[in-house]
């Protein structure tokens, strides 16, 4: 059973034409889906590569794992498309 604090990781999944706008959507993320852990998670921005998708990799709970190997770590990964000002996320399967 997983804990509140084990680590994980977050794939989110986007449009290039949101690229500046990355700690809103990391935002908007954390206040649908859980509180922001302080200090403890990373977020990497992934450009597209030929693509017009971009993806933005949440590590959570990478500071309180910092030997985790990345082979075991659970994933969830999501959708993200603007809806007016917000962003809203759809988990993929």
């Amino acid at each position: 059973m997983e804990s509140i604090n084990d680590p994980k990781r977050v794939v989110l999944r986007f449009s290039d034409q949101y690229w500046l706008e990355d700690a809103a959507i990391n935002e908007q993320f954390f206040a649908l889906h859980g509180p922001k852990p302080l200090n403890d998670f990373y977020s990497h921005l992934i450009p597209p590569n030929e693509s017009s998708k971009m993806y933005i990799i949440l590590d959570i709970y990478c500071n309180s794992h910092p030997t985790i190997d990345d082979s075991t770590i659970t994933y969830e990964v999501f959708r993200v498309r603007k809806n007016g000002n917000l962003y809203a996320t759809t988990s993929l399967p």
